[in-house]
């Protein structure tokens, strides 16, 4: 025990100096060993990790050779379709990089190594294949070791642009490090790239559009995410002509039931598609839904601009120019919503030639026009296209699955804005059914008892509206909890009709138990006489 004393008993320099060196060595173990390679495959979630962009080994993977690399891309959720480099990837952001190097020259370099390290990382340029270079950059890439997958990556593409015109390799290798770049947030650089990779396609193709579709709609989707409106409308633009034009020379040539031949795509509206050519059929299908999903979102996020420059109008006292933006944003929300709608129908259109008319593929294209029509309140069409969609989902659905009860919802909402009170109703009552061999799990059931109860009160039908809101906040509490915010529009709701019973206590109690829930207080505790207005007593 003395001599373990006496090792301790050090002076205050000493224990400076100790502490000196134990920090020291910690540092160069972590920046040697803080980067492990990621586990997580292609497309497959992977955990947030704040650890340095470094290689854990050298280019080939053996060995402790390090790199850090000084991009500071964080993580990001971009979902780039095609090829093999998929997200969401960990992309790691810089820590040990900001203090390695003081050398402004350097850092802009994005890489920060010493000349061992720089040794360890360099592909071997001189002797590598295209094969073996794209195959590299790929399991770099899949090891999350992107400075190394971004080197060898740029290197293939070199040696691609060398190769004939129209050369898919060089596709290849555009598109993988346009993605990569996309991942780590550079969507500037990786613009050009991705440009090009549809460039190639377009050249092998003999600008053949059938083919390039899904191409075609991966662009689209980048420059409406990433880059400009202004280049994705022509692009999209051109697909609806395509896929439109061979639709409309469908209808004019069909006769009758008519089977498709490879190579000839919808050569028949009146027919169903052979085996042979559904694949790239639904590829048409999917890049039109997947697009038009897109343009209806920005329906949302064009009227939140609109309404957005109007306040700062007021606030401001400048209204010309804001007139000006508000008429521009307008116009970009008019042309979204065309797009969107020639887009799910020529989806619609492609689906019921490949699949049929009942598919439950088609509800979702009745649905997403639908709701479109709602949007711009021409409720007779979104009616029709609603009553569709749900019809079709409870043909193939159980009645307890979510879609249906989500489908059954807009297209009663649809009926109240027509004022169509008693088809509602019906529509509500007949959802009561829905959860009767099992409650329901996302919350619908308490929502569709909300929903009938709400009506019955507007018909001023008080006496049977209580027990609706009263199931729908029993409900609501076993879902949310005692204390959710959520509950406080069916208490509200509840406190209104009991008002009109003339339950006065009852109705004070919902009113200041709803306050409280949205002050945040939760100390109010119900009386007795709760439970004569049959409000569940905790």
């Amino acid at each position: 025990m003395n001599r373990h004393a006496i090792n301790f008993n050090l002076s205050k320099s000493q224990l400076r100096q100790a502490t000196t060196l134990l920090l020291a060595l910690s540092l160069s173990l972590t920046a040697h060993w803080s980067m492990a390679p990621c586990s997580a495959e292609p497309g497959a979630p992977a955990t947030t990790d704040t650890t340095n962009d470094t290689t854990a080994g050298n280019s080939t993977g053996e060995g402790p050779g390090v790199a850090t690399n000084s991009d500071t891309s964080t993580d990001s959720t971009t979902d780039i379709q095609g090829g093999s480099i998929k997200i969401p990837y960990r992309v790691p952001s810089n820590t040990a990089a900001n203090t390695a190097s003081t050398n402004p020259a350097t850092r802009a370099s994005g890489r920060i190594n010493t000349p061992t390290e720089t040794m360890a990382l360099k592909p071997s340029a001189s002797g590598d294949s295209w094969d073996q270079l794209e195959s590299k950059g790929e399991k770099a890439a899949y090891n999350c070791e992107y400075g190394d997958a971004e080197r060898f990556l740029k290197e293939a593409v070199e040696k691609a642009r060398n190769f004939p015109a129209g050369d898919l390799r060089l596709a290849k290798s555009s598109g993988e490090l346009g993605r990569l770049l996309a991942i780590r947030g550079r969507f500037g650089e990786a613009e050009p790239l991705l440009e090009e990779e549809l460039a190639v396609k377009t050249v092998a193709s003999g600008a053949e559009d059938e083919h390039l579709i899904p191409a075609m709609s991966s662009m689209v989707r980048f420059y409406l995410l990433h880059g400009s409106a202004a280049k994705a409308n022509p692009l999209a633009e051109k697909i609806l002509s395509f896929v439109e034009g061979k639709l409309n020379e469908a209808r004019t040539q069909a006769k009758g039931k008519v089977t498709l031949q490879a190579g000839q795509p919808l050569q028949a509206w009146a027919g169903e598609a052979s085996a042979v050519m559904r694949d790239p059929l639904i590829e048409w299908a999917i890049a039109c839904d997947e697009i038009g999903n897109i343009y209806a979102s920005k329906n949302s996020s064009a009227d939140n601009a609109v309404s957005a420059t109007k306040d700062n109008a007021v606030n401001n006292g400048a209204s010309s120019g804001a007139n000006s933006a508000q008429t521009n944003a307008k116009e970009a929300t008019a042309e979204n919503m065309s797009l969107a709608e020639r887009l799910f129908t020529a989806a619609l259109n492609v689906k019921s030639t490949v699949l049929g008319a009942h598919h439950l593929s088609l509800a979702n294209s009745y649905d997403s026009l639908g709701v479109l029509a709602l949007t711009r309140k021409d409720y007779e069409e979104a009616e029709a296209n609603l009553k569709d969609a749900l019809d079709i989902t409870e043909r193939i659905q159980p009645p307890e699955n979510y879609q249906v009860y989500a489908r059954l919802d807009k297209l009663g909402k649809c009926l109240l804005q027509e004022n169509k009170l008693a088809e509602a109703e019906a529509l509500y009552l007949r959802a009561q059914d829905f959860w009767k061999a099992a409650p329901s799990k996302n919350g619908n059931e308490a929502r569709a008892a909300f929903a009938l109860a709400n009506i019955y009160a507007q018909e001023k039908k008080y006496a049977e509206a209580a027990p609706l809101f009263e199931k729908a906040l029993q409900l609501a509490e076993q879902n949310s909890g005692p204390d959710s915010v959520a509950l406080v529009p069916y208490l509200d709701r509840y406190a209104y009709v009991l008002y009109y019973l003339g339950m006065r206590e009852q109705t004070d109690e919902l009113r200041a138990r709803a306050q409280a829930i949205t002050e945040g207080n939760t100390s109010i505790t119900m009386s007795k006489d709760a439970n004569a207005a049959g409000l569940q007593q905790f």
